[in-house]
């Protein structure tokens, strides 16, 4: 990756007691650091192109509440699922119709980050 494809698109701040600052970069990374030290805590790479913009909400689940960031960006890349069966036959994937890369997409993130809260403290 070059090193001006790094241009900051958005950011967001998540308020204590997690104090995380969402960036979201050109490439369709998002970074998530510690908004106290600085420190990265993780990179993802699910948009395919610029991350246009971040918002912080919740959403109720059954009987508890669930704290949510939604980005927003043109494309995104599809998981692979975790089955068995790692390669998807055409009638199985949703996107073998249409171009994920070419779409206007939203997607959801748990605010909590459950796999890397220890390192947010």
């Amino acid at each position: 990756m070059d090193t001006k494809d790094l241009r900051v698109t958005c950011m967001l701040l998540q308020p204590p007691p997690q104090s995380v600052l969402w960036v979201g970069l050109g490439t369709g990374h998002i970074l998530l650091l510690n908004a106290t030290s600085m420190v990265p805590i993780v990179a993802a790479k699910r948009h395919v192109s610029s991350v246009k913009c971040m918002q912080m909400t919740r959403a109720q689940v059954g009987e508890a509440t669930v704290n949510l960031v939604v980005s927003a960006g043109l494309g995104f890349h599809p998981r692979v699922p975790q089955s068995s069966s790692a390669d998807l036959k055409a009638h199985d994937n949703p996107f073998s119709k249409g171009d994920p890369e070419n779409c206007g997409s939203v997607l959801v993130w748990d605010q909590c980050l459950p796999p890397v809260q220890g390192q947010i403290r």
